[in-house]
Formats: structure tokens, C-alpha cells, sequence
């Protein structure tokens, strides 16, 4: 993996935003976005929280009649 490619990832799993590192790499938009569709699978805004894991809030929906 190239050094930028690493640097971006770095950024996103810090939680910046892509603009910022946009700005501060000097890179486009689509170029984060390939970064990470590359090194994730999916192209995902927010790469922190895609690996926390969930927590069940409820087994159903809150309002749900039947």
C-alpha cells in the first residue's frame, strides 16, 4: 500500500473529515473514496464507527402493534 494511502486511512480512523484531509493531503474526494472502498470492502463516511461493535438497543420496534 502506498505511503498516502496509509496516511489517509490514518486520518479517517483518527475522525477527520474528508474535506480536511482533502485540504491537508492535497488529494480529491474520489481518491479518499477509493482509498477506503479499497482497504474496507465498502465505502463508508465514518471508518471509527464501522469498527465498534453495535450494541442491541431492543429486539423489536419500539411501536410496533399488531
Amino acid at each position: 500500500m502506498e505511503e498516502l494511502e496509509k496516511k489517509v486511512l490514518q486520518e479517517k480512523f483518527n475522525g477527520l473529515s474528508d474535506l480536511e484531509i482533502a485540504k491537508k493531503y492535497r488529494v480529491s474526494l474520489r481518491f479518499i473514496e477509493k482509498v477506503i472502498t479499497k482497504s474496507s470492502g465498502v465505502n463508508i463516511s465514518n471508518l471509527s464507527k464501522f469498527n465498534k461493535l453495535k450494541k442491541i438497543r431492543a429486539f423489536s420496534p419500539s411501536h410496533f402493534k399488531e
